[in-house]
């Protein structure tokens, strides 16, 4: 029982020590804007920044159809070619009806807003 919880301490305390080198350490003891290094303090400080959003913006497109109508038969002709003798119908359209499609359309816009991100900085008594 001893050894599993001496193992558990180890992991641990080795995952917090791989922790803490990954984190960037900036404190010299000297304030970030002045370069004093009497009374310095870690303070949160708000920094403007751009954030860039990617939105999907939807659209109709609209795309106009023609739907004929009923034809009427217009009598039959005669043809000849290389293959010989041959009838066939001819067709006259007599009306025909337009209709308007809507087709959605989706585009990719990336846009850059202002944002703001707090930081953390070393500042002295009279800096704050």
């Amino acid at each position: 029982m001893r050894s599993i919880l001496f193992m558990i301490f180890f992991l641990i305390c080795s995952v917090s020590a791989e922790e803490k080198e990954i984190i960037p350490n900036n404190r010299d003891g000297h304030c970030d804007l002045c370069g004093s290094c009497q009374c310095i303090r870690r303070v949160p400080v708000v920094k403007p920044t751009t954030k860039k959003i990617e939105k999907i913006c939807v659209h109709v497109k609209y795309e106009d159809e023609v739907i004929p109508g009923p034809s009427c038969l217009c009598g039959e002709h005669h043809g000849d070619d290389a293959c010989g003798c041959f009838w066939y119908r001819l067709w006259k359209p007599t009306w025909a009806k337009v209709i308007t499609k809507k087709i959605p359309v989706s585009t990719r816009v990336t846009r850059e807003v202002p944002s703001y991100e707090w930081v953390v900085e070393e500042r002295c008594c009279q800096c704050q």
